[in-house]
């Protein structure tokens, strides 16, 4: 069992330049600071770009589904969108009080997010349920942080620390406990958003407010730089959020084949049919017509596998 004790851990250096790392196949969704851009990268490639609604306010994701995406601000409205940025009816998801909520995650159960220049809850970790209501103060970190993503092999949080850019990792269970604090090299403009992909155990982070140099980093779990990504023909931009869309959890094919087709129908409908809270599709914990709605969605543009 993994100890819940602090866990100082100290990297001299970050591996120097963009080293050699497997493919990153994994759909890696990232939204901008300053702008409604928001795209989706495999590669090293952009595959599609697309529009958020807030203008620029809208941030912190959590992809259960489809796209759940938070107000950046108090008051401020995020909406929810399929795998392919096309909007849908859900939200809107309204942050009730935290000061540029950037990034977001979800643990299938909980959402997450982290109030980067809240200075009255001290850049807390906030949390939520799936469509984002409830947000509260969870715990805060022991550094100032912008970058917060889930690990689903390990059912922890990893946290990018952000002081005016990227200054370390830190890895805490979902109740709040630190595991680990791993003390890096600072990288400036970088680690405002933080995903990990679960096809091979790595962390990515986002370039902001660097000229555009560098879009995305990725990094090992103990902290060495594998690669960095220039998003071919992207303006210089500033990628403040970050989410992986986890293929191992691929909702609409259901029967776990690895091929989407009718006998996902099926499957669906007798769960469907059974009120299994594995037919809860839209992830508000109520089987209903909406579920049908968001597999039906999901089936007509399959994410995965």
């Amino acid at each position: 069992m993994m100890s819940l004790r602090f866990v100082p851990v100290a990297v001299a250096a970050l591996c120097a330049g963009s080293g050699i790392a497997a493919a990153q196949t994994s759909r890696l969704y990232m939204i901008a600071y300053d702008s409604d851009r928001a795209v989706i990268v495999q590669n090293g490639q952009i595959v599609k770009q697309f529009t958020n609604s807030g203008a620029g306010r809208e941030s912190a994701m959590a992809i259960h589904g489809s796209l759940r995406v938070l107000g950046r601000n108090p008051g401020e409205n995020g909406r929810e969108y399929d795998l392919d940025g096309n909007l849908l009816g859900g939200g809107p998801y309204t942050n009730p009080a935290y000061v540029d909520v950037y990034d977001g995650t979800t643990d299938g159960t909980f959402n997450y997010g982290i109030a980067h220049n809240d200075f009255t809850t001290n850049f807390a970790v906030v949390r939520g349920d799936a469509n984002w209501n409830g947000v509260s103060v969870h715990f805060v970190p022991v550094e100032r942080s912008s970058g917060i993503t889930y690990d689903s092999k390990t059912n922890t949080l990893w946290i990018a620390g952000n002081v005016g850019g990227f200054t370390g990792l830190m890895q805490y269970d979902l109740a709040g406990n630190l595991l680990q604090h791993i003390t890096l090299p600072f990288i400036s403009g970088a680690g405002y958003g933080i995903a990990y992909d679960p096809a091979d155990d790595t962390l990515w982070i986002t370039g902001a407010f660097n000229g555009g140099t560098v879009d995305a980093y990725q990094l090992s779990k103990s902290g060495a730089l594998l690669q960095t990504v220039d998003l071919p023909g992207m303006p210089a931009t500033n990628w403040i959020s970050a989410e992986i869309l986890d293929d191992e959890d691929c909702f609409v094919d259901c029967n776990g084949d690895t091929v989407i087709n009718s006998l996902d129908v099926l499957c669906f409908l007798n769960l469907y049919t059974a009120q299994d809270p594995a037919a809860d599709c839209n992830g508000d914990t109520v089987i209903n017509s909406l579920d049908v709605l968001c597999f039906l969605n999901l089936y007509n543009n399959p994410p995965c596998p």
